[in-house]
């Protein structure tokens, strides 16, 4: 067995991480979008950080099944081709798609939640009026039942009698 493997192991290694960095970039969208989707664009340091573990996992176990765990330099360099053209190419259509495809259906959800919205709105003006009057009412109870025991140690106010 030889330690680098042929030149034509080489190549087709070659053109498999360069489809491996292109799934990865693959991946990058889809974490894209799921930052976007949950978190609204923020966090971006965390879900890169989740990304950038999970391409590693990823890369890592693929250099396993195909590279035997050998680490050379136009495997790094065919992801890194991999990734870029996804990201320059497919990347930027399918990112605007999606974020058309967002914004579309985040409309969508207004107009179908706007009902709704002022149903509960309505709800909670009542219920706001109904506490004003409520603490209006606990208020004159108060002013009524305000008296105060006496302070003199000669009345008993528990005694049977």
């Amino acid at each position: 067995m030889t330690y680098l493997g042929t030149i034509s192991e080489q190549v087709t290694l070659f053109f498999k991480t360069c489809g491996f960095g292109f799934l990865l970039g693959a991946l990058y969208e889809v974490f894209r979008v799921l930052r976007r989707l949950l978190t609204g664009g923020r966090f971006i340091l965390l879900w890169d950080l989740l990304y950038s573990i999970t391409a590693s996992v990823t890369g890592f176990l693929f250099l396993l099944s195909y590279g035997n765990g050998k680490l050379r330099l136009y495997i790094v360099i065919g992801m890194i081709i991999g990734f870029s053209v996804y990201y320059l190419t497919l990347g930027t259509s399918v990112s605007r798609c999606v974020d058309a495809a967002i914004g579309i259906v985040m409309q969508i959800i207004k107009v179908i939640s706007k009902p709704f919205i002022s149903i509960l709105n309505y709800i909670r003006t009542l219920f706001v009026c109904f506490g004003r009057r409520f603490k209006i009412f606990l208020k004159k109870v108060k002013k009524k039942f305000n008296f105060h025991l006496k302070s003199t140690g000669i009345l008993l106010y528990n005694s049977k009698r």
